[in-house]
């Protein structure tokens, strides 16, 4: 799956967002400012093709640790989609076995290479991350 003509350059298409995986190791919130520079977001994952699109973009590139865009950083044990406000809860999840478990202060998500799930890790970590946007060029939230 190339770029496409809805998407701009170095992004590529699947279903009505455009996905960039970027080569910068940042910490969570410096990825998602990155991300907003672009007028982008950290990727939201709201169904099982989507994760399997994703996975896939991690494995192409490494595969690597990879910033999700969800944390529980308001509140302990809630996890929400940081751009949306979605509850993570309520839609589709991938949590690795035994996750999340906030060992050592873990309060943001990410896509765990090994096992391909998501895992609560440190946001101050620095990690290789995906940017999400709309097709449209419009950032519509859901």
């Amino acid at each position: 799956q190339g770029s496409d003509a809805q998407c701009p350059a170095g992004f590529t298409q699947f279903k009505d967002s455009c996905y960039a995986y970027m080569q910068e190791k940042l910490q969570w919130a410096i990825a998602e400012q990155t991300c907003v520079a672009i007028h982008a977001h950290l990727v939201e994952v709201f169904a099982a093709d989507e994760q399997e699109f994703v996975k896939n973009m991690s494995i192409a590139h490494g595969p690597h640790d990879i910033w999700l865009g969800a944390h529980d950083l308001v509140q302990e044990g809630m996890w929400s989609w940081a751009w949306s406000g979605s509850d993570v809860a309520t839609e589709f999840t991938d949590w690795r076995p035994g996750q999340p478990n906030d060992s050592g202060d873990e309060n943001c998500m990410e896509l765990d290479k090994d096992s391909l799930q998501w895992n609560d890790e440190n946001c101050d970590h620095e990690k290789h991350y995906v940017c999400q946007k709309s097709t449209n060029g419009d950032e519509v939230i859901g």
